[in-house]
């Protein structure tokens, strides 16, 4: 269950990292830092055009951004994250190989 937490509370990618599928993890890990970067930078655009709208309305530039300028990056991180808990959710189903005789973990 550890890889699954961590993917849903560090960042998607995280769990991959503990399983040992590193391509997996870098496209989850990268993908998401971009994809949540986009919508950073939408949703302070989108703030700071409402903020001028409340304290400098004569000066205000009077467009008022709409739904799709965050909700589309939102969605997109979004899908990513779920993604990436369904993927490392699948990787943690996959059969794990023997254990020899040798083995003392227990």
């Amino acid at each position: 269950m550890t890889p699954l937490v961590l993917s849903a509370l560090v960042c998607p990618g995280a769990g991959q990292f503990l399983q040992r599928r590193w391509v997996s993890a870098v496209v989850f890990t990268i993908a998401f830092a971009l994809a949540f970067v986009w919508f950073a930078v939408n949703f302070l655009v989108t703030l700071k055009a409402y903020y001028e709208f409340a304290t400098d309305f004569s000066g205000a530039s009077g467009k008022s951004p709409g739904v799709a300028g965050i909700g589309l990056p939102f969605l997109v991180c979004l899908l990513l994250y779920l993604a990436g808990l369904v993927d490392t959710a699948i990787g943690n189903r996959r059969p794990r190989p023997p254990r020899t005789s040798g083995d003392d973990r227990g």
